[in-house]
């Protein structure tokens, strides 16, 4: 159970919802197979779990079961010994019953449930009955998902449906299949059978077309000549100050760069120690280029005017841990134990700055301490080389006085702009210093902070939104170690 058992069809269930409170996973998935690209979406994790040993294949979902009925094996000793005779005689037991049942399942279930759910969907149209192209080795036999192989390695995308339908194909990871079931531009004929040659790693994704009909997609990676050892850390943004209103946590980064001269592929690596996040498949880092992971994409938009790639879940730890990066065939790409106390750079946790290699392009071991420096500016330099920018030769040309300017406009309703300038430290030189920008009312309560962290010397322009205050007098307050600014504004709604 329940219901019939092994051929109960819970395929296309209508669950009726018939108000909102109501609402469950089932309904909206019956609903969204009215709609054809959420259908061949679907179609394709069919294929991906029910075939090439995916997890639902029979060896694997009754690998599974095992594992979990395992687990409990000890505890059915006491369940039995508690109530194996309180209801039974005689006494129902863990090898005369329960091991009976678990050896019924795995013997008799699991080997033919696959293929009847399989018929269940092509005939509730949700998976289609003609099948993607095998992709075969030299051996013809069936191969898919990751693969690291030599240069000159060949393949074959046969179609297995007879003479119904024809292969198409893409190298470059895209979908032979376009949006509305047409074929994709980029989509090669493969006819009936065709041998390609691997040279370098490439993603192959095909499917069958008949008629109108698309089978589902068959995909797989073949790492040739990756270069993956050429992508090294350049950038650990670990403890980032605070923004506004925001927890410094949500400005964290990672960067890294590809020192060397071909394109990494990244697909499916996946950090395993650090943070948590997989590359998507076809991910690409070419030649002298950077990728950025960040903590929060958005807020880490608003701090450096670009998105990063990724957004990884989880936190650097302030304290230092390992970052680990393996490929999708488990291969180690860079394992880095980064620390906040000497002999690393110990500004990276206490200043806002990141910590990064002393070498632009690195070659020495990254694990080495002595490898590494704090970035030239705070909140680092994510997606680019961190360079000086010519501090030590333009130190003259930064600002030597504290500035604050009018808010503009004034009045304002409700959105104003505050400007100040951060001048040099004449004891520290070019080094950043301890600035608040802080919103009082007339009675001197505050009612808003604006800037309170290590800025270092420069213009800046904040922006100040008074919607939820009444119309009247405010002071705004600009304070380092040193002086105080205050200017008057008033806000008219």
């Amino acid at each position: 159970g329940p219901g019939i058992g092994i051929n109960e069809n819970r395929v296309s269930i209508n669950m009726y919802v018939p108000n909102v409170s109501s609402f469950h996973p089932q309904w909206l998935h019956y609903k969204l197979t009215d709609n054809l690209e959420y259908k061949i979406k679907f179609a394709d994790h069919v294929y991906k779990h029910f075939f090439n040993n995916g997890c639902l294949t029979p060896a694997k979902t009754a690998a599974l079961f095992q594992s979990r009925a395992e687990e409990i094996e000890t505890a059915i000793i006491a369940e039995s010994a508690r109530w194996g005779n309180t209801y039974e005689h005689p006494a129902r037991t863990k090898d005369d019953d329960w091991q009976k049942v678990v050896n019924d399942i795995i013997n008799n279930y699991f080997p033919v449930r696959s293929n009847i759910v399989i018929s269940q969907l092509i005939n509730a149209k949700l998976f289609p009955s003609i099948y993607p192209p095998n992709i075969l080795n030299a051996a013809q036999k069936n191969i898919t998902g990751f693969l690291d192989v030599e240069p000159g390695y060949k393949i074959k995308l046969r179609n297995p449906n007879g003479s119904n339908g024809t292969v198409y194909y893409t190298i470059d990871g895209s979908d032979p299949r376009a949006v509305g079931e047409s074929i994709a531009n980029a989509a090669l004929n493969g006819n009936d059978e065709i041998e390609i040659t691997i040279n370098s790693t490439t993603t192959i994704k095909t499917r069958v077309l008949d008629g109108t009909t698309w089978s589902a997609i068959n995909v797989i990676t073949l790492f040739s000549n990756n270069p993956v050892s050429d992508l090294k850390v350049t950038e650990i943004h670990y403890h980032p100050l605070d923004g506004v209103n925001v927890s410094d946590n949500e400005y964290e980064f990672l960067e890294m760069k590809n020192i060397g001269t071909d394109p990494i592929d990244l697909s499916n690596a996946v950090f395993t120690d650090g943070i948590d996040y997989t590359f998507p498949l076809g991910t690409t880092v070419n030649p002298d280029s950077f990728i950025v992971l960040a903590s929060n994409k958005n807020e880490f938009n608003n701090r450096y005017g670009f998105l990063p790639f990724g957004e990884y879940q989880g936190q650097l730890d302030n304290g230092g841990e390992r970052i680990t990066l393996v490929t999708a065939l488990n291969d180690t790409i860079f394992s880095i134990r980064y620390n906040d106390k000497s002999p690393w750079p110990e500004s990276p946790d206490t200043a806002g700055y990141s910590l990064v290699p002393k070498e632009l392009n690195p070659t020495g071991d990254q694990n080495d301490p002595l490898n590494w420096r704090a970035s030239y500016s705070v909140n680092g330099s994510p997606g680019r080389d961190d360079l000086p920018t010519g501090i030590e030769t333009k130190v003259e040309l930064l600002p030597t006085s504290l500035r604050l300017e009018q808010n503009y406009p004034n009045p304002f309703n409700p959105v104003t702009i505050i400007k100040f300038t951060v001048p040099v430290d004449t004891k520290h030189a070019p080094f950043p210093r301890k600035v608040s920008l802080k919103v009082y009312d007339i009675l001197g309560r505050q009612v808003e902070t604006l800037v309170n962290g290590v800025k270092t010397p420069g213009n800046y322009e904040v922006t100040f939104d008074g919607s939820r205050l009444t119309s009247g007098i405010y002071f705004y307050r600009l304070q380092t170690d040193s002086r105080i600014i205050t200017k008057k504004m008033i806000f008219l709604k």
